[in-house]
């Protein structure tokens, strides 16, 4: 499954790969969380996504290297390293994990900058969830894949690589004012400025705007 590292942490299978409890092949409950750090890492490179974003990497040192401005976005499906900090750790079912998730890890370590964390460094007051997102045209149950859970979570993003000709001028979320909390509409109620467009939300995730200021050739 797309975020099965994920959802065990939070008690939920979700066919992920590996040695693995019973019911982890199915979207069932898995009978207690799966906290060793190294179980949920190993099923998160089986994801394919790590080894994905290497590609990415290659693409983006032949656009530095052409003197280009560089913007990464879109939808990871996966969490930040920037947010299952030791800060958040027993807060939105983290149970206590502390995981450097690998794809925006190895974003960072190349020198790319999460724009939304680089206006809102602090991921407990800004959690900046775009995961699962409330949508009015919906049952709860078709929003969440982990029902019992509060699965909130950072999974859409725009990185940039920083540049002399480019400023991040703010980042925000954008989409409803609620998410999908152990099967209920919860109301955001942290710090985060959520523009909430007056048309009908069209997903199950929230988006997220970065504006840039861009200067010279």
């Amino acid at each position: 499954s797309v975020i099965a590292a994920q959802m065990a942490v939070e008690d939920y299978g979700g066919k992920v790969k590996g040695d693995w409890p019973d019911g982890s092949g199915s979207w069932d409950r898995l009978g207690a969380p799966v906290t060793d750090v190294e179980q949920v890492l190993a099923a998160n490179e089986a994801s394919g996504r790590p080894t994905a974003v290497d590609e990415v990497l290659a693409d983006i040192d032949g656009e530095r290297a052409a003197g280009r401005v560089v913007v990464l976005g879109g939808d990871f499906n996966e969490p930040s390293a920037q947010d299952w900090t030791a800060e958040a750790a027993d807060l939105f079912d983290h149970n206590g994990v502390v995981i450097q998730w690998q794809t925006t890890q190895k974003l960072l370590d190349a020198g790319l900058v999460d724009t939304y964390r680089e206006i809102h460094p602090d991921p407990v007051a800004n959690p900046g969830f775009t995961w699962p997102s409330d949508n009015e045209g919906f049952a709860t149950t078709k929003l969440t894949w982990a029902p019992e859970a509060d699965g909130r979570d950072r999974i859409d993003y725009i990185f940039a690589l920083p540049d002399d000709r480019l400023t991040i001028d703010s980042s925000t979320v954008v989409g409803p004012r609620s998410s999908i909390v152990r099967n209920e509409r919860v109301v955001d109620d942290s710090a985060d400025e959520i523009l909430t467009p007056q048309a009908p939300w069209p997903t199950d995730h929230k988006a997220v705007l970065t504006r840039f200021s861009i200067t010279g050739p």
